[in-house]
């Protein structure tokens, strides 16, 4: 008996090393993967999938200002679609209480990290972070996901310095990784803006149960004021894009 007793003891500990080394497999070959890609300087209509072990995404949005005196104060917004193209709510600095009442689960789905009026700093000035993961299990009612930035002060967005947006993959132990981005402040980048305030940059949306990224680089017609007012004016070009079927 007591041999038995030996012999399952033995068996359990050799199943609990592989499935460990397994897990930590995954993890490391996520990492190494990420580790491996160089950040994909995007164009409008570029598409590409989200690893589907990515499951958790930062949108970042970042500018500088001319000088410590100069007001620039950008938003940065994502808009929630439903499968039936329904546009549902706006997530934005201004609604976080809201987040945390319907878009979150434990440690949240989406989370809007607040408002900059300023730009100064390095790195990303306002964020928006996505779990695609609590998406998958939680919100399947979700289809589109749609990043927006408008200027609150009524800049162009074409004169800000140093302006761009980006994604980037989160893993569970913190190791992030940059996946796309627009760079909108230099001369050569590729979405042409005019002197407008608001643009739709990226469509992250559901294809074939995968997470897809599309950049969109629309531009919107729009006038100075609240920044809901520009939300709102993104958010109606969104509804005309979508019956177009362009955030696909």
């Amino acid at each position: 008996m007591l041999n038995r007793h030996l012999l399952f003891i033995v068996l359990i500990s050799f199943c609990s090393t592989k499935l460990l080394a397994v897990f930590n497999f995954a993890a490391d070959s996520l990492e190494d993967y990420l580790g491996t890609i160089a950040p994909r300087e995007l164009e409008p209509g570029e598409t590409f999938q989200i690893d589907p072990r990515i499951v958790k995404i930062i949108v970042g949005f970042g500018w500088d200002p001319e000088s410590k005196a100069d007001y620039i104060d950008m938003d940065l917004n994502l808009h929630i679609v439903k499968r039936n193209k329904h546009m549902s709510k706006i997530i934005w600095h201004g609604n976080q209480k809201y987040q945390t009442k319907i878009y979150t689960h434990k440690q949240g789905l989406i989370f809007h990290s607040g408002d900059s009026v300023t730009g100064e700093g390095e790195g990303d000035d306002e964020s928006i972070i996505i779990h695609l993961g609590g998406l998958n299990r939680h919100r399947k009612d979700i289809s589109h996901l749609v990043a927006t930035v408008v200027s609150y002060s009524g800049q162009s967005l074409q004169t800000i310095n140093n302006s761009f947006c980006r994604i980037l993959a989160v893993t569970d132990s913190g190791y992030t990784q940059e996946l796309a981005r627009y760079n909108l402040g230099e001369q050569n980048n590729p979405l042409e803006l005019d002197e407008q305030q608001a643009i739709i940059l990226f469509s992250i949306f559901k294809q074939n149960d995968n997470w897809t990224i599309k950049a969109v680089g629309k531009d919107v017609e729009s006038v100075r004021g609240h920044s809901m007012v520009l939300a709102t004016e993104c958010q109606d070009k969104i509804k005309s894009l979508l019956l177009d079927n362009e955030l696909n």
